[in-house]
């Protein structure tokens, strides 16, 4: 038996912000128009709490910083992580143009599009902490109150998702 604790204010606030996204795309679903896209959105969005509650990215980086050890690359390795972020972007912003294109030739409806987009950012985000380039990491790592910038990110996020799926649930017709 798992017992939650947490580690800190950041870690809470991330857990709490996911989690209710995470909630409110499975309350999302009871409607039956896009929802696929609400079952993809609230698997990322489990994936992110899960994230933040064992810090897997965390692990992902340290995992990554062995490799480059083991293969020669260590002495090079913002040279290789600045390479990792680059293309990683590129590949990032190509697939949400494209999804977006995607959507919007679809009909999705708005809501359903930028919840979406709201959860591959928070992806996004996981995965350029994780190739824990330490200028970003810096970045994200300052302190913004009680907690770090990126659970403001977090927080955020999550109040958009939570934000798209009420709108979902409004619409008076079962669309």
């Amino acid at each position: 038996m798992h017992i939650i604790a947490f580690a800190n204010s950041t870690q809470f606030a991330g857990l709490v912000s996911y989690g209710a996204a995470l909630a409110a795309c499975a309350i999302a679903l009871s409607r039956p128009r896009d929802r696929m896209w609400w079952i993809v959105i609230a698997a990322v969005c489990g994936v992110l709490t899960m994230d933040v509650w064992l810090g897997l990215r965390h692990e992902l980086a340290r995992a990554m910083g062995h490799l480059m050890g083991y293969v020669g690359w260590y002495g090079v390795r913002r040279e290789v992580q600045a390479v990792i972020i680059g293309v990683g972007a590129a590949v990032w912003i190509v697939m949400m143009w494209r999804l977006w294109r995607l959507w919007r030739t679809n009909g999705r409806r708005g809501e359903t599009r930028i919840a979406g987009l709201l959860a591959a950012l928070g992806l996004g985000l996981s995965v350029l902490e994780a190739v824990s380039l330490h200028q970003v990491n810096a970045w994200t790592s300052r302190m913004i109150g009680p907690i770090m910038l990126i659970a403001w990110a977090w927080v955020l996020i999550g109040v958009g998702v939570v934000l798209c799926a009420i709108v979902k649930l409004r619409r008076k017709t079962r669309t």
